[in-house]
């Protein structure tokens, strides 16, 4: 899956910073290594997860720092979602969390507006792998 840098890439010193900011939790490395490629980024084209027989389309991750809405501004939603989770990019009609909680540590989640998250993936790496191009 090809993604696209929106604004700049960030540094290991600068990842490391935005973790300080999470309360002693820790972020998964299949996720830091992607961040530090693409500091959060867009798909190339049109990608999806298929989730209850319905195709979600993939709209963006949010960057660490040099773009909007950056993480750190996205952690004031953390109250808003189950413990421990952290609001990491947004699909058509709703967001995307990730647990850091140590139950479902770097689980992937799917929220819409009323905020009822629901397991797509066991981690990052597997919600990425299980993305698919959208065909027009």
């Amino acid at each position: 899956m090809e993604f696209v840098i929106e604004e700049s890439k960030i540094n290991p010193s600068e990842l490391v910073v935005f973790e300080g900011l999470l309360d002693g939790l820790t972020l998964p490395a299949d996720y830091i290594e992607h961040m530090l490629q693409f500091n959060g980024g867009f798909p190339k084209g049109e990608v999806g997860f298929l989730f209850d027989d319905e195709m979600i389309e993939l709209e963006y991750f949010h960057p660490i720092k040099y773009g909007d809405p950056i993480l750190e501004e996205k952690l004031a939603m953390r109250e808003l979602l189950p413990d421990a989770h952290i609001s990491i990019g947004r699909v058509i009609g709703g967001g995307i969390s990730m647990s850091l909680g140590s139950r479902d540590y770097g689980a992937i989640y799917l929220y819409d507006e009323d905020l009822l998250p629901e397991k797509v993936a066991n981690s990052f790496s597997g919600f990425i792998k299980g993305l698919v191009k959208i065909e027009e």
